[in-house]
C-alpha cells in the first residue's frame, strides 16, 4: 500500500466520522454518534479525556479537532510501523 492510498483511507474514515458527529444526536439519532466513535477511534476516546483534563469545553468543534489531531499522530505511527515491518520482511 503506497502513501497516497494510506492517507486516502485516513481522509475517508475521518470524513465519515465527522459526518457521524454532525448528524448524530443522543436524543434522536444515536447511530451517527456510534459511527463517529468507531471511525474517529482512537481520537474519539482520547480526545474527550484530553479536553476534560485541559478544561476545554467539549463541543462538536473541540471533539472533531482533538480527534483529528490525535488520529493524525496515531495513523502516522501506524504507517511508520507498517513500513518498518514491511522493510524487515524483504531483508
Amino acid at each position: 500500500m503506497n502513501r497516497k492510498v494510506f492517507w486516502g483511507i485516513f481522509a475517508a474514515t475521518q470524513l465519515v466520522g465527522m459526518l457521524g458527529v454532525a448528524t448524530g444526536s443522543p436524543h434522536g439519532n444515536p447511530l451517527g454518534l456510534v459511527v463517529a466513535m468507531i471511525f474517529l477511534f482512537p481520537g474519539s476516546i482520547l480526545g474527550l479525556f484530553i479536553l476534560d483534563a485541559l478544561a476545554i469545553p467539549i463541543g462538536y468543534g473541540g471533539i472533531i479537532t482533538a480527534s483529528l489531531l490525535i488520529n493524525v499522530v496515531c495513523w502516522y505511527a501506524l504507517a511508520l510501523a507498517l513500513r518498518k515491518i514491511r522493510g524487515k520482511k524483504t531483508n
